[in-house]
């Protein structure tokens, strides 16, 4: 569902926990804000040396770090958004529904506890940083001179890229981060072949991306079989 537009489609995941766990939609809908928070600031830190080096895309991820930074600070700081929700609830139509919302907070509010969320950046810094370091490898297999600021350039433009194309909003942040991808490599001199650079960038988005696309397909289709049998 990553390649759904904005992702929107991930919330398929809480739709199948209410299914077939019982899961309330709006207790596991905050997971998938923690995933995209947690992904974003992970980004983040792996970019942080090619952005003190390079300077570029630092305006982007300002603006991201500074929303990051308002969610958990919204979801931990509980006196305003509790107020306004008790108020909420006072109003006709809403206020019946006003307990979704209620429910929907008191999970984010666990999600963005400090501990949690520093584990989960942590695991999001293993998974995307094993990412960086196969784009490292493709670089080197297409020739580019392994060295330890290749691996840097590797973890920025990546991490970048994979941003701005989430920021996009368009599905899978298609064309935008290919672009982005293909034409940072070129700008920080990784290499100045534009076909090595194109010959990269589909090569990690193919391992990256559509592996993990087909991988869902897959998923996907084996529990809508076993939805029907069950039916």
């Amino acid at each position: 569902m990553t390649i759904t537009p904005g992702k929107v489609g991930e919330w398929v995941k809480s739709y199948l926990l209410s299914q077939r766990h019982g899961v309330p939609f709006a207790v596991s809908a905050p997971i998938i804000l923690a995933e995209r928070l947690t992904d974003g600031v992970a980004m983040l830190l792996l970019a942080l040396g090619g952005l003190l080096l390079y300077g570029y895309g630092r305006e982007l991820i300002v603006l991201i770090a500074l929303g990051a930074v308002a969610l958990v600070v919204f979801t931990q700081v509980r006196a305003l958004p509790l107020a306004l929700l008790d108020r909420l609830e006072g109003l006709p139509v809403v206020g019946t529904r006003m307990h979704h919302l209620h429910a929907f907070y008191e999970s984010a509010h666990r999600l963005f506890r400090l501990p949690a969320l520093l584990l989960a950046v942590g695991l999001g810094l293993i998974s995307w940083g094993g990412e960086c370091v196969a784009f490292y490898l493709v670089l080197i297999g297409l020739g580019v001179p392994s060295t330890p600021e290749l691996l840097l350039q590797a973890a920025f433009v990546l991490a970048v890229s994979t941003l701005v194309g989430s920021v996009s909003m368009l599905p899978g942040g298609l064309a935008v981060a290919e672009g982005s991808i293909a034409g940072l490599l070129l700008v920080l001199g990784v290499t100045h072949e534009p076909a090595v650079a194109a010959a990269a960038t589909l090569l990690i988005r193919f391992a990256t991306l559509w592996f993990g696309v087909l991988v869902g397909v897959a998923a996907l289709t084996a529990i809508s079989r076993r939805e029907v049998r069950r039916a």
